[in-house]
């Protein structure tokens, strides 16, 4: 079976341009901010449409960095907490799937540096098929803390909700290796903010209502 993706024809290309400019919609960092292609919102590996209704404009960097994630409410409801070191655990609505990186961290069994090195793998490969699988189950992340802000600003603009633990109400859970502690410097430096994140997705709401994703 070929692997090739369909060619959308010209003048459905026209069209999407014609509605919704040249620019972007993603806007990952890194955005070349002017489109070059054609993003499928629900993606063509799950048969998503070529119609105009399910593409939108969008830079090669972007597109290649999607790849098939899915975005929020086509496919998935995901959510994303930021854990801190003042707290001890997720709290998540009925019915929804924690993947958070504690839980994979005590699943692994093997302390030390190489027992992060493998929670990364675990936590990375599950997140990594959670995104890409259709699910009427609401998702919840728990990333762990060396997570970049980058990709929390992917997160934001793939429409997920973010919010951050609590800071500083607490004790400062100690870190078990070498590892975790270089995780948690890294979270010191990076750390984005409430308020930040608040302002981003205000932002994406923006994008969205003027890209038709918001009805």
């Amino acid at each position: 079976m070929s692997t090739r993706r369909r060619q959308i024809p010209a003048s459905v290309r026209e069209t999407v341009f014609r509605a919704y400019g040249s620019s972007c919609w993603l806007r990952f960092p890194g955005c070349d901010i002017r489109a070059d292609t054609l993003d499928h919102i629900y993606p063509d590996r799950l048969d998503g449409s070529d119609m105009p209704r399910n593409l939108r404009p969008a830079c090669r960097h972007c597109n290649s960095a999607r790849h098939d994630r899915l975005i929020q409410g086509r496919g998935i409801m995901a959510a994303i907490h930021l854990t801190t070191p003042y707290e001890d655990g997720v709290a998540v609505p009925d019915g929804a799937l924690l993947l958070d990186w504690r839980d994979c961290w005590r699943m692994v069994g093997v302390d030390g540096n190489t027992g992060w090195i493998l929670m990364q793998g675990m936590w990375r490969g599950l997140v990594y098929e959670a995104l890409r699988t259709p699910n009427m189950m609401p998702l919840v992340l728990a990333p762990p803390p060396d997570t970049t802000a980058s990709q929390v600003r992917e997160w934001i603009r793939l429409g997920y909700q973010v919010e951050c633990g609590p800071i500083g109400k607490h004790t400062v859970r100690a870190s078990s290796c070498e590892a975790e502690a270089r995780a948690w410097q890294s979270w010191r430096r990076s750390w984005l903010g409430q308020t930040t994140i608040d302002r981003l997705m205000i932002e994406r709401e923006a994008d969205w209502r003027r890209f038709g994703l918001v009805f």
